[in-house]
């Protein structure tokens, strides 16, 4: 079992010694936030690439659009990682508060 996963079992053993009532189960399952598998984050960086131009906000529509799911900062990030590494030219002059 990997760390996160035993991690995970541990904190359910630690809150529910005796195991976790029906009641609870998707109350306790929605707290395990979905992270972007890297297959999806290759699969949006391959679909941006294959745009042309874009930006943050694309890169969360397109992360929305395979997920069905909002994207977190870190699942946009991973894109934008994996991009940079293939060479794409970001323009983060605007993030960093440069004015323009």
């Amino acid at each position: 079992m990997n760390g996160f996963l035993n991690s995970i079992v541990s904190w359910l053993r630690a809150g529910y010694p005796e195991g976790v009532p029906p009641t609870d189960t998707f109350p306790v399952l929605a707290l395990l936030a979905r992270r972007l598998s890297n297959d999806e984050a290759k699969a949006v960086a391959c679909e941006l690439v294959r745009r042309g131009e874009f930006d943050d906000v694309d890169i969360g529509v397109l992360i929305t659009q395979i997920t069905d799911e909002l994207p977190s900062p870190a699942d946009v990030e991973r894109v934008r990682v994996r991009l940079a590494a293939q060479g794409w030219p970001f323009d983060d002059a605007d993030e960093a508060g440069d004015p323009a």
